[in-house]
């Protein structure tokens, strides 16, 4: 019997020069729609990272404020809450965050009200919005 011959040898090794060119052109189109769809994710992954660091610089804040409201509520028993306001409002803040402090007057039903100092550390974007916050709160 005699074998059959045709136009195409599929014993031979080896790819032609047309399939590596097409297998080429394919990894391009896909390489650079990998791109497209991650480039932005990308660049915006540093913010991320960003707003983490920045958020642990928030909670250093607040427990470095707790710290000193410790250490003065011993050392001054009778003080007014006013001078721990006043202690805070001229010791943190700076850079790209920002401490707000506000007192508000609670009703206790009693003769007298209970005074709460809201300590608020924010991060702040370059446009001095407000991204990220901690809010506290301090009583006698």
């Amino acid at each position: 019997m005699m074998k059959k011959r045709t136009a195409f040898h599929y014993d031979q090794m080896g790819f032609t020069l047309l399939e590596v060119i097409i297998t080429l052109v394919i990894a391009a189109i896909f390489g650079s729609m990998l791109i497209q769809f991650t480039g932005t994710s990308m660049s915006r992954s540093a913010d991320t990272v960003e707003r983490v660091r920045n958020g642990s610089t928030l909670v250093r804040t607040v427990e470095e404020i707790t710290k000193d409201y410790r250490k003065w509520i011993k050392s001054n028993p009778d003080d007014p809450l006013v001078n721990f306001k006043n202690t805070i409002d001229a010791s943190y803040g700076g850079g790209n965050i920002a401490v707000q402090t506000v007192f508000s007057d609670v009703d206790s039903g009693m003769d007298t009200d209970i005074e709460i100092l809201w300590v608020t550390v924010s991060e702040l974007d370059e446009d001095l919005n407000v991204r990220q916050s901690l809010v506290t709160l301090f009583t006698r």
